[in-house]
């Protein structure tokens, strides 16, 4: 799986915005894309659960 400090790379730079431009399609050569959809789920249950400082967590 991926290491703490690749999952804390991606951390740092999705809260800098650093994916904000990515594709939100991939392509057959396996490129990144972001899942707006997914994005948007995630979003809904960190709220219901209040998980992190800015959802009252």
């Amino acid at each position: 799986g991926t290491s703490a400090e690749a999952t804390m790379k991606a951390v740092k730079l999705a809260s800098a915005h650093a994916y904000d431009a990515l594709p939100t399609t991939g392509d057959a050569h396996g490129r990144a894309f972001r899942d707006l959809a997914l994005e948007s789920e995630l979003l809904k249950a960190a709220h219901t659960l209040g998980i992190g400082a800015q959802f009252g967590g």
